[in-house]
């Protein structure tokens, strides 16, 4: 969905949906970082098990809030085409894509604009906290080297 700035309303929302999908897909390379430091404190008596789950929700939310961004922009890509916008080469190209690989899923793909800008917020949180988890168990796995 890259090139010029398209006039219509419902592209321009796309083409936001389309860019932010991939900052959730981006978020997926802390959290499974996060989440093999959990294994790893676990595995080093570092942190009680329990603390695994929380490397696994930071993986999940990230991969939600992709999941959301990319539902949302092929909805809308699809309620535009029906409208009769014009769409861009590359936006006609990737709903064409998705047609090809999953015909009913594009035809029944529910928007949900606002969740998944909230989905977003809390893989961010959940990501940060986690690496923050992560690294106070590497902290406290260095100490008890040291006593």
């Amino acid at each position: 969905m890259a090139g010029s700035a398209p006039n219509f309303p419902l592209l321009r929302s796309a083409r936001r949906h389309a860019t932010a999908r991939w900052l959730g897909l981006l978020l997926m390379v802390p959290a499974v970082a996060s989440l093999a430091a959990h294994v790893w404190a676990v595995a080093h008596d570092a942190e009680p098990t329990a603390r695994i789950m929380l490397g696994v929700f930071a993986t999940l939310t990230s991969l939600g809030a992709f999941g959301t961004h990319d539902d949302t922009s092929l909805h809308l890509l699809r309620v535009a085409e029906t409208s009769g916008v014009p769409l861009p080469d590359e936006a006609r190209a990737e709903l064409d894509a998705e047609r090809r690989r999953r015909p009913t899923r594009v035809r029944d793909i529910l928007p949900h604009p606002r969740a998944s800008w909230v989905m977003l917020a809390v893989a961010f949180a959940g990501v940060a906290w986690s690496l923050v988890r992560a690294y106070e168990a590497y902290q406290r796995y260095l100490w008890s080297l040291e006593c």
